[in-house]
């Protein structure tokens, strides 16, 4: 039905069970045992992320590649965000020390010289927010998704989840307070002294 609840009318036995849906990515369960014949079920959700296509680009601290979300596409470049979360920080945008790090330590430790030439820099919007001043727009390679950009990408605070806090770049008020998804996905804000997680958005420029 709607809600993901599925019978299931099969022998007793060791199954594996499939979900297919179109225009999604096919995911399966572990063998389980049914023990009996008429078995009640739910299904979660398949999310957007099965949806979305995925490039490997990059390597993360631990030399692991790096996964990343293929959000939108505009001529030649490609916008894409980490799938995972990749290291945690606190942030505040145009001034903060995580702009900083991504632009320059991440950049170089995460990318070889071939990548980094296909990383475009690009005029990164920092628009005003219930009042607050969003401050000065900013030319990054590597940046966050903004409240705006987070909820145009990802439809569903299930899409947003990550299973972490995750930070978004808007400043939200005067109290130094900063925007960020929730384990579940919600919006919500707070000071900047917690380490959230960081998962970096770039724009590739493919035919470099």
């Amino acid at each position: 039905d709607s809600s993901g609840n599925y019978n299931i009318n099969v022998p007793q036995g060791f199954y594996n069970i499939l979900y297919e849906k179109e225009g999604y990515k096919t995911v399966s369960s572990s063998f389980s045992t049914i023990a009996s014949e008429n078995l009640s079920l739910t299904i979660p959700d398949v999310t957007m992320y099965e949806s979305l296509e995925t490039l490997v680009f990059g390597k993360n601290n631990n030399g692991q590649p790096i996964e990343w979300l293929v959000l939108d596409k505009k001529g030649n470049k490609t916008l894409v965000i980490s799938k995972d979360i990749l290291f945690q920080a606190n942030v505040t945008w145009e001034t903060c020390t995580l702009r900083s790090y991504l632009n320059n330590s991440f950049r170089n430790l995460a990318f070889t010289e071939e990548e980094k030439k296909l990383i475009a820099k690009s005029t990164i919007e920092n628009p005003d927010n219930n009042g607050t001043e969003g401050g000065n727009d900013t030319e990054d390679y590597i940046f966050l998704l903004s409240i705006d950009e987070v909820n145009k990408y990802f439809k569903t605070d299930k899409d947003r989840s990550c299973g972490e806090d995750w930070w978004l770049r808007s400043s939200v008020d005067s109290w130094n307070r900063e925007a960020y998804a929730g384990r579940d996905g919600d919006i919500s804000y707070c000071v900047v002294y917690y380490d959230f997680g960081v998962r970096p958005a770039l724009w590739l420029d493919l035919n470099q």
